[in-house]
C-alpha cells in the first residue's frame, strides 16, 4: 500500500468511528482542562485591572509575559510564546533533550493522560483494525471493511468458532490448533458449510462434531481426518 492510499485508508478509517474521535476530543479535554483553568487564574490574579491587562486582552504583550514568567511558580512558568501552536511540542522535546525539569503538575497530567491512553489505545486500534481478509475458491483475496467479529477474536480467548465456515477453512484451523489434515473423500462434501463452537475439546471430540454437523463421518488416520459421506441408515460403511 503506497503512502498517499494508507493516508486516504486511515481517514476513512477514521470518519467511519467518530465516537471514538469525540471520546478522544473529550479525554484530552478533560485532562487539560484543570491546568487551563488554574493558569487562568495565575494570570487573572496577576494583571488585575491595569493597563497591561487590557493589552494582553487585545493581543500578545512579550514584556508582560517575561514579567509574569519571572515572579511565577510551578504551572505558571509554562506560560512563554513557545506553547502555542506546534511550538509547544518543540518545546517539550527541547526540554528532554536537554534534561530540563517541568512543574511537577505539567508531569502529573502528562501521567495520567498516557495512563488514559494505555487503557483505551486497545479498543481504538481494535476498532480501526476490524477488516477481514478471506480467500475464495479461486484464489483471490477478498477484503470485507471492518467486518471482523468477536467470534474472529475468540482465539484469543482459546475458543476456536466456525460460523458457516468452508470446509477448506475449517481443515486449515484444524491443522494450526491441532495438527489434524482434514480430507474430503467425497466431492459432494466440499461444498458444504460448518457452524460450530469450541473451547478446549480433544480433537477427536471436535471431529466427531464436525462429521455430525455435516452429516458425514470421520475416519482417523494418524493425523490425518478423512471425511466421508455417511453411509445410508441399515447400510454397512
Amino acid at each position: 500500500m503506497n503512502p498517499a492510499r494508507a493516508w486516504r485508508d486511515g481517514i476513512r478509517r477514521v470518519a467511519g468511528a467518530p465516537l471514538i474521535l469525540a471520546g478522544v476530543w473529550l479525554m484530552t479535554t478533560l485532562v487539560s482542562l484543570p491546568l487551563t483553568l488554574a493558569l487562568r487564574g495565575e494570570i487573572t490574579n496577576h494583571l488585575g485591572a491595569s493597563l497591561a491587562a487590557e493589552t494582553a486582552a487585545s493581543g500578545v504583550n512579550y514584556e508582560w509575559m517575561q514579567e509574569f514568567a519571572d515572579q511565577a511558580t510551578g504551572l505558571g512558568t509554562t506560560l512563554k510564546p513557545t506553547i502555542l501552536g506546534f511550538g509547544a511540542v518543540l518545546d517539550n522535546l527541547s526540554a528532554f533533550m536537554d534534561n530540563t525539569s517541568r512543574p511537577l503538575v505539567i508531569v502529573g497530567a502528562a501521567g495520567a493522560y498516557i495512563v488514559l491512553w494505555l487503557f483505551a489505545a486497545g479498543g481504538i486500534i481494535d476498532r480501526y483494525a476490524r477488516d477481514r481478509a478471506t480467500v475464495d475458491m479461486r484464489g483471490t483475496v477478498v477484503v470485507e471493511r471492518s467486518a471482523v467479529s468477536d467470534d474472529d477474536l475468540a482465539w484469543i480467548q482459546g475458543r476456536l468458532v466456525f460460523r458457516d465456515a468452508p470446509l477448506i477453512l475449517v481443515g486449515a484451523e484444524l491443522y494450526r490448533w491441532y495438527g489434524v489434515r482434514l480430507r474430503v473423500a467425497d466431492s459432494s462434501l466440499a461444498n458444504l458449510h460448518l457452524t460450530a463452537s469450541f473451547s478446549g475439546e480433544p480433537v477427536d471430540r471436535v471431529l466427531n462434531v464436525i462429521a455430525l454437523s455435516l452429516g458425514a463421518r470421520i475416519e482417523r488416520q494418524g493425523n490425518v481426518a478423512i471425511l466421508h459421506r455417511a453411509a445410508p441408515s441399515g447400510a454397512r460403511p
